[in-house]
Parts: structure tokens; sequence; C-alpha cells
């Protein structure tokens, strides 16, 4: 058998690698190999479900050859701080999948379309337990495929250095409906306590390459990191840093920026 190799890259035009060719294009310089993949153990691909209820445990961790020096890190909501999660509530996401829903499931969408960095501003649609949905119709900014794993970022109240968490990442599509129902995210709350035991134990057998932290950042350590001298943060964490990190703005209504192809595939089978 074959082993996949991954790896990652901050590059905000990867759509050379949506293109269907024999011969892959050269990985970015950016790009760092991924040594480990660890999943969630309750994650079976053939229970995803519909809508935002039960638990899915969708989520996994990805470690990296060598640190990442020149990017801030994002913080992760704490579950103390998902009392500010509620319907309506604004959040900002990025992707590189589909900007345009195709007719037909199979249907290619646009050339060019694909493996472009986007953000787009939407609303938190659905709120479950565990799992939560970003937009809900076409008048939305929302998801589609190639957007998976992506961040879904959330701005909290409050006088604090950096305000910005990361809340979810996109799993799957709402329903049958596909893209133009949206996607719905993992809530990462949720699961601290899986990401914060792996991170501590890949720490332990050396697998993790940077352990300055061993567990979750809190957000005073990402702000000691971004601010080592302790002097004035510029970072805000209001989500508009857009052009700086990369991203194209998403404001037409027609945007989509992640529903799980894979688990959309699994789950069509299944019938």
């Amino acid at each position: 058998t074959t082993r996949a190799e991954w790896y990652v890259s901050f590059e905000a035009d990867l759509a050379r690698f949506a293109v269907q060719s024999e011969t892959l294009p050269e990985l970015p310089a950016s790009a760092l190999p991924v040594r480990d993949v660890v999943a969630h153990p309750g994650f079976d691909i053939e229970s995803l479900g519909q809508g935002v209820s039960g638990v899915e445990s969708d989520i996994a961790l990805v470690f990296l050859s060598a640190p990442v020096t020149d990017v801030i890190p994002e913080v992760v909501l704490a579950p103390a701080e998902a009392t500010q999660l509620a319907v309506d509530a604004a959040v900002r996401i990025a992707g590189w999948g589909q900007q345009t829903v195709t007719q037909g499931f199979f249907d290619p969408p646009p050339a060019g379309s694909v493996g472009i960095k986007v953000c787009g501003s939407s609303t938190i649609n659905e709120l479950g337990e565990t799992l939560l949905q970003v937009g809900g119709d076409a008048a939305t900014t929302r998801k589609c495929h190639g957007d998976s794993g992506g961040p879904t970022y959330f701005t909290l109240s409050g006088d604090q250095p950096i305000a910005r968490r990361v809340i979810g990442v996109t799993s799957r599509a709402y329903d049958e409906q596909d893209c133009n129902k949206g996607g719905v995210d993992t809530r990462v709350d949720a699961f601290i306590d899986f990401l914060d035991a792996e991170m501590r134990a890949r720490c332990d057998d050396g697998v993790r390459a940077w352990c300055d932290v061993p567990g979750v950042l809190s957000a005073a350590q990402v702000d000691a990191i971004a601010n080592p001298g302790g002097g004035d943060d510029d970072e805000s964490g209001d989500g508009n840093e857009d052009a700086a990190q990369g991203c194209a703005a998403a404001t037409g209504t027609d945007t989509v920026a992640a529903a799980g192809l894979l688990a959309l595939l699994r789950r069509r089978r299944r019938r």
C-alpha cells in the first residue's frame, strides 16, 4: 500500500492543487511535512448525521515536523468562555474550498474557484452542545466542499488583549441540501480535554516539535508570544487582519467559504 504524505502550507493561493492532473505541482516553499495525525478515538465517519444534535467527535490534531515561528497562534475557545456563544452571533470563517454552489453533487466547480483562501463574515445559525452551523441558506456566507477542517472565529466581549477565539472546525454538510444549506462545525470547547491531553502526550513521546507550553495555549500565553517585550498589543483579534493574512474578502451572498466532502460521500453510500 502507498502511505499518504501530508503537508501544511500558509500560502493563500493553492488553486493549482485543485486541478486534476497526473503530475502534482511543486509544493510551496512554506509547506511543512506532517509528522503525525491524532483523531479523536470516538470518531466514526459512518455515524455522521444531520443537523447539530448528537456527539460525533469529528476533530483531530495535526503535528508538524518543525515549529512554525513566524505565525502567531490563534486562541482556542475555553469552556468557561462558551457562554458567550449564541444563535445569530457574528463569526468569521476561512477556507480554501468551493466559492460557488454547483448544481450536481459531482459537478466540478468553475476553474479557479477552489484553492484560494477566502475569509467571510457570517453568523451562528444553530448551536448544539458539540456542533454548530454557520450560515443557513443562499442569503448567507457559509461553507462548502474543500473547507473541511477550516476554522470559525468568534470575538469575545470584554476588555482583553486577545479577543478572537477559534470556536469550531468544519466537519460536514448540514443536510442533503449540501452547500445550499452550508456546513456544520465541531465545537472545540466541547473537546478541550482531548486536545490538551493529546498535546501533552505528544510532548512526552517526542512527536510534538514545540513544547514550551505543553498543553492548549491560553490567551495570556499567546499574548506573551505575540508581545515578548510586554508592550501594547496591536492584535485586537477582531477579524480585520484578512489582508495581512492573505485572505480574499467574501462579501457576496453567493459566497460559500466547508462541508466535508468525504463525509457526504460516505453518508450517501449508506442509503
